[in-house]
């Protein structure tokens, strides 16, 4: 598999002059496959045998490629707060958005029966919900040269579904219907130090 994302972000961070120990930022992220190649593609290629329903073994190839590109709006929210000299407290909100999903199948396949390969082509839009996700943290300065940091994280997994071209929605960490989908949410609990 190959590509990748990326965003163009629009930021602006404030500091109240009536509550100058807390800033307050935002941004906003504009993920546009036409501003960057936000698209990723796969290739797929499988040859053996398979059975009729005769009992014959009959050869069978597939040679194909998927690719997928992504358009897309949303915003960050975080805060930074510096309670004391030496800690400071942060979080962030980063907001669920739909995407534009382009899907696009082409490739050939050779199918019992057929004594020539025979062309794949397909095109799909598609909608894909990406979760939200917000995390808050902390780090104390215990001196000019030493620091140490915690942050916990979530992301509503449960939240990130596939709407295909039929209506169907489908949990792309499963593959299966949303509904049959049992996806729980996700914690990521982070330490780090600083010395200089």
């Amino acid at each position: 598999m190959e590509g990748g994302l990326s965003a163009f972000g629009i930021a602006r961070a404030v500091r109240p002059k009536w509550i100058p120990q807390i800033s307050f930022g935002a941004t906003l992220n504009i993920w546009e496959d036409g501003m960057y190649k936000n698209e990723w593609e796969e290739r797929k290629f499988r040859k053996g045998f398979i059975e009729d329903q005769d009992g014959n073994i009959l050869p069978y190839q597939a040679d194909r490629s998927e690719r997928y590109s992504f358009s897309g709006l949303n915003a960050n929210f975080g805060f930074l707060w510096d309670v004391t000299g030496g800690l400071t407290i942060g979080g962030v909100f980063k907001t669920s958005f739909e995407a534009d999903l382009k899907y696009k199948l082409w490739g050939e396949t050779l199918q019992p029966g057929f004594d020539e390969f025979q062309p794949i082509l397909h095109d799909e839009y598609q909608k894909i919900k990406m979760p939200p996700s917000y995390g808050i943290g902390a780090a104390y300065r215990f001196s000019d040269s030493f620091t140490m940091s915690l942050d916990v994280y979530r992301t509503e997994w449960d939240e990130f579904i596939l709407t295909n071209s039929k209506g169907d929605e489908i949990s792309p960490i499963t593959g299966d219907f949303a509904s049959n989908s049992d996806i729980e949410p996700t914690h990521q609990v982070r330490m780090g130090a600083e010395y200089i």
